[in-house]
């Protein structure tokens, strides 16, 4: 946090630099402070720069490094500063690029504040400013933003290193910059995978000249939306990103070295994916024998694309095993990239996941294919359908995705020529699937379909799919942790052409009944779902769309009585968090996904699908969050997305919950929000917030706490990028 050493550096870099432009110095305020260092903890927790949308100015530094970083309060007023160079005197105004320059100077501004938060490779610094300055006029900007005393900047433009324009160094214009991967770059890029691999033992790679155009691509995709984020395509793919107040000259290897540093973190007595150490196990997969990069610069932000064929990170213990190996000669105490150190990331003994056999549970054997596909066939026969065959290239094909899936952690399409359809479960308890669930719940979707209008929709395209006339091949692929579980199907020709003549040859009437051309409304036998289950009943809102009274009182009472085991005082119902609550459940309902509504409170989001009338009870949101518990790491207390609502369940300085409940009958959404929000990403706050259950750090779930229900998407609490 921004300790008294801090505070008065940040003061000091400010009125240093306002005493350039004859503006007056600023006095520290203490509610500022305490308010800007609410705003840097709870930045820290949701991982991503944004402001609190308060009443005051404010400017945000984010920095990361893969190495410790000790930050002073001078760098990030440096920082903003350094916007001078940009800001156009002859045109005074607001602009997104000189911003926090202007905050700094701004003459009105006549009291600061300022919070810091890190957990030692993320650090984020709030400043706060009273009354607030960016007044978006221009003679606002030319009363408050004044020249430099003394030197040229009297109404021409920033552009040609003058007086008085210098950034915090006084730094000259910056040189021509390298904004694409070159040779040299996806040389020294390539030098530095195999130097990490050959220390595990896995073959060279080698450059590929289309996995480096993708790259190359991607990486200037990434630059123009200024936010890191994944490409979604079959290959692997590892992203860095940086930036700097300073023009940033960086080589191919210094991206090598960040992902690779993870090596500290992972688990070799408990292999498998982790968010923590993907990177690493990417760059040593034994596995990807092609290597494509791409880089994207504008001076201070650049961004760092690896694609790896095939993919690595294909999420079962056993090919983690066989693909992730220890350092030559050293075991499992891998160091890190500069030689010091064991590894990291040792399990939790009492949290931890049976390992799964691949025959069991981790692919989709001959007896889930075989299930898979009678289960097509019966419902296709029950339609007019021809039966379908497997296909050995298509289950492989299918297999892949599911594994990919399984890696990512997100259902997407794979944007294949064939068919497919997806299906996504969530469990706190281990999942044994069938190879039927899936196709019961994608036939499910029959009881929406318009048979007198018919065409495509989202909401029975996996139906229209299982009894597409013309597909007559079927691949199929599953793949699980145990707790989540995606499976794959496949389908030669494709289905769902989207134009009506193709549905109504296609997608036929169940035989005997009497769907032939009207609405599927009136429970005719063509109209059930796989269980022949009679028609939904019609949802009162007091019932069953909305938290009402009963539900609330559920809610919190699960709460509480999963707090007391943890020495958490109990909660209050409030009712400002309620109706919030209740407005983004509806909201999430109306969107169809579930993401977080941004605000400053804790918040929790569950999700769940069934293809039969839901009748959820205020407990169980409550207990699939709490089920987490076994995962969390005593020895080891801070933020997981793993264990992020369980600990936002037991946060003890959590006093006030709000609930909101939306359903259609088939979706639901329950929403908690918490006051004052918990999962504070610093590691004292978790030892002081999540107690051990009764003074001991078992991380069981006792007293049934954690069932899921079936169909389960995944659940989303307040969780870093």
């Amino acid at each position: 946090m921004a300790d008294a050493s801090f505070q008065r550096e940040f003061l000091e870099a400010h009125n240093a630099y306002r005493a350039q432009h004859n503006t007056p110095s600023m006095t520290l305020n203490s509610e500022l402070n305490a308010a800007a260092q609410r705003w840097a903890d709870r930045l820290l927790a949701l991982g991503v720069p944004q402001h609190s949308g308060g009443d005051d100015g404010e400017n945000i530094y984010y920095m990361w490094s893969s190495a410790p970083i000790k930050l002073t309060g001078k760098e990030a007023v440096d920082s903003w500063y350094g916007e001078v160079t940009k800001y156009s005197w002859s045109n005074p105004g607001f602009s997104g690029n000189t911003g926090h320059f202007t905050q700094v100077v701004w003459k009105a501004s006549t009291q600061l504040g300022v919070g810091m938060a890190t957990d030692g490779n993320k650090v984020f610094v709030v400043g706060q400013y009273r009354p607030a300055g960016n007044i978006s006029m221009s003679h606002y900007f030319r009363e408050n933003v004044l020249p430099r005393a003394g030197g040229g900047l009297t109404g021409g433009e920033a552009s040609g290193g003058r007086p008085g324009d210098e950034g915090p160094s006084g730094a000259e214009e910056k040189p021509n910059l390298t904004t694409m991967a070159d040779a040299s770059f996806q040389r020294e890029f390539l030098e530095a995978h195999n130097a990490y691999r050959a220390q595990h033992n896995a073959p060279s790679m080698t450059l590929n000249s289309e996995l480096n155009a993708a790259a190359q691509r991607w990486a200037d995709r990434l630059l123009a939306l200024g936010v890191p984020q994944h490409s979604g395509g079959a290959d692997g793919e590892n992203i860095y990103y940086m930036w700097s107040s300073v023009p940033i000259k960086l080589t191919g290897k210094e991206a090598v070295d960040s992902w690779y540093g993870e090596v500290k973190q992972y688990s070799w007595s408990n292999p498998g994916f982790s968010g923590n150490t993907g990177h690493f196990t990417q760059v040593v997969w034994k596995a990807s024998t092609q290597l494509g990069v791409g880089m994207a610069t504008d001076g201070n932000k650049v961004f760092v694309v690896g694609q790896y064929r095939p993919a690595g990170n294909i999420s079962m213990s056993h090919y983690f095993r066989e693909n992730v190996l220890p350092r030559v000669g050293g075991g499992p105490s891998v160091e890190g990239p500069s030689g010091g150190g064991p590894s990291g990331g040792e399990t939790n003994e009492t949290g931890e996941k049976p390992n799964l056999t691949t025959s069991d549970t981790t692919m989709a054997d001959a007896s889930f294919q075989r299930e898979f596909l009678e289960a097509h066939n019966a419902y296709r026969a029950q339609h007019n359908a021809p039966s379908m065959t497997l296909n050995n290239e298509m289950n492989a094909a299918a297999q892949r995705w599911a594994d990919r899936l399984l890696a990512l952690g997100v259902a997407q399409h794979s944007g294949g020529a064939d068919g497919e359809n997806i299906y996504y479960k969530w469990s706190s308890i281990p999942i044994k699937l069938t190879g039927k669930e899936a196709v019961d719940s994608w036939y499910g979707e029959v009881t929406k379909y318009s048979w007198s209008n018919p065409g495509f929709s989202g909401s029975t395209g996996h139906f229209t799919q299982v009894v597409w006339k013309a597909s007559t091949q079927l691949g199929v692929g599953m793949a699980t942790d145990g707790n989540k579980v995606f499976v794959v199907g496949q389908y030669r020709p494709a289905g769902n052409i989207s134009m009506s003549h193709y549905f109504r040859e296609n997608v036929l009437p169940r035989a005997g009944g009497g769907l032939t051309g009207g609405e599927a409304s009136d429970g005719g036998p063509s109209d059930e779902g796989p269980s022949g289950a009679e028609e939904k009943p019609n949802l009162t809102t007091s019932e069953t769309t909305m938290a009402d009274a009963s539900f609330q009182r559920e809610f919190l009472e699960a709460h509480n009585a999963y707090r007391a085991q943890h020495n958490a005082p109990s909660m209050t119902l409030n009712s400002e968090l309620n109706a919030a609550a209740q407005r983004w459940a509806d909201r999430l309902l109306a969107l169809g996904v579930a993401q977080h509504s941004g605000g400053d409170d804790g918040e929790n989001i569950y999700y769940m699908w069934s293809s039969a009338p839901i009748k959820l009870t205020g407990k169980e949101a409550v207990d699939s969050w709490y089920g987490e518990v076994t995962k969390y790491s005593w020895s080891n207390p801070g933020y997981s997305g793993n264990t992020g609502h369980f600990t936002q369940v037991v946060w003890k300085a959590s006093t006030q919950l709000g609930v909101g409940m939306a359903t259609d009958g088939n979706n639901v959404f329950v929403v908690g929000q918490y006051r004052p929000a918990g999962n504070i990403n610093t590691s004292h706050y978790f030892r002081e917030n999540v107690l051990p259950r009764g003074g001991g750090p078992s991380g069981e779930v006792l007293d049934g706490g954690g069932h899921s229900g079936e169909g389960e998407y995944p659940k989303y609490s307040c969780r870093p990028f």
